[in-house]
């Protein structure tokens, strides 16, 4: 039986192949993809000392540190 892959590209900021994932699979007909996921995928290569400098928007602008979420 054949089935169908659901792959991400991850690029750096100057669009090169950082790493080729496949994430879920599926048949022709349907796949289960789940952005969260994909989401910790990306969040796995980053450098998670980047997020400390990263400003939540809204009413009290405050960075992940200080959230205590990092």
């Amino acid at each position: 039986m054949e089935h169908k892959v659901f792959a991400v590209l991850l690029l750096d900021n100057q669009h090169r192949l950082i790493e080729y994932a496949e994430m879920f699979r599926g048949t022709i007909d349907s796949a289960s993809v789940y952005p969260r996921e994909m989401v910790k995928e990306a969040l796995a290569l980053m450098d998670v000392r980047t997020l400390s400098h990263v400003i939540v928007a809204g009413r009290d602008a405050v960075s992940f540190v200080e959230r205590g979420l990092i």
